[in-house]
């Protein structure tokens, strides 16, 4: 289990990483982030967050996971599954690049307003 000091720490490391910097096309780009969720139920926060919390005014939100991740937490997801587009990415061979991204942009509705994606660690 990930120390409450070790938590902050890696999610600070996250943002220094997200924030706003130069990009190899030159230009700078924004991403907002509204939280970081690294916890224990993790899942039940978001659910709720999603029904009564900061996230119930998206209407379209997409969730983005490898086949390993969609396997593992299929059913214990099941009810945010049901409320976003779910795109599923084949892990194998699977990186953060301009194809996965591709993937992405060729593959969800126009509507979207809200991308939640994450992974899944057991202690």
């Amino acid at each position: 289990m990930i120390q409450e000091s070790q938590e902050e720490e890696f999610k600070c490391e996250l943002m220094r990483t997200i924030l706003p910097r130069p990009c190899s096309c030159g230009r700078e780009h924004q991403i907002a982030v509204k939280e970081i969720l690294i916890e224990a139920g993790a899942v039940e926060k978001l659910e709720e967050e999603m029904s009564e919390g900061m996230l119930r005014e998206y209407i379209s939100p997409l969730v983005i996971c490898d086949t390993n991740i969609y396997a593992a937490t299929e059913e214990l997801m099941e009810d945010i599954y049901d409320r976003c587009q779910v795109l599923v990415l084949d892990a194998e061979g699977l990186q953060a690049d301009r194809h996965a991204i591709k993937i992405v942009e060729n593959n969800m509705e126009e509507d979207i307003d809200l991308i939640l994606a994450g992974s899944r660690h057991d202690p």
